[in-house]
């Protein structure tokens, strides 16, 4: 994996990390690390503390991996952030002293035509942000109308879910 992807500047780089305020000697959390922008300056005014980076993004994880290489103070974690709870428990963390969360889809998913999320390239419809599981084309093209109608609706709020999953199917 070349680092290049995620050499982007995240948007409100400096004020999402000002606003926790960190301490030398805190715990952090980096509950969506990306390609560690965030991270790295949170460890830059880190000297005795510790951060925790979490993605769920293989291609994310080979990037961190490689970007905190050496850095004794940084575990760079593959999970889901809703498992949080489980992996401040499995390091024996039992207090934090910030959490940061950039929510969202990455550009290096979006530029990535392969991971299916373009809007500007061809490629086979897959929306995995942890390319694990069914892909957004196996959904589409194996569930029946209403599934797809009552997953449009629920997770969208999609008033024309009956069309568009009729559309579909």
């Amino acid at each position: 994996m070349d680092t290049k992807f995620f050499s982007h500047i995240p948007v409100f780089y400096n004020e999402a990390v000002d606003a926790l305020n960190v301490r030398e000697d805190g715990i952090y959390v980096d509950c969506t690390a990306g390609g560690g922008g965030h991270s790295s300056l949170i460890c830059e005014r880190l000297k005795s503390g510790r951060l925790v980076a979490i993605d769920q993004d293989p291609d994310a994880i080979t990037v961190l991996t490689q970007r905190f290489a050496g850095r004794d103070n940084v575990t760079v974690v593959k999970s889901n952030f809703e498992n949080l709870g489980d992996i401040l428990d499995s390091l024996s963390i039992d207090k934090v002293s910030g959490i940061l969360a950039d929510l969202g889809v990455s550009s290096h998913q979006l530029d990535t035509a392969q991971r299916g999320f373009s809007f500007h390239n061809d490629a086979p419809l897959d929306m995995r942000m942890s390319q694990d599981g069914i892909s957004a084309a196996d959904v589409v093209n194996s569930y029946d109308e209403k599934t797809l109608q009552d997953i449009i609706y629920r997770y969208s709020e999609e008033k024309f879910a009956p069309l568009i999953a009729a559309k579909i199917v």
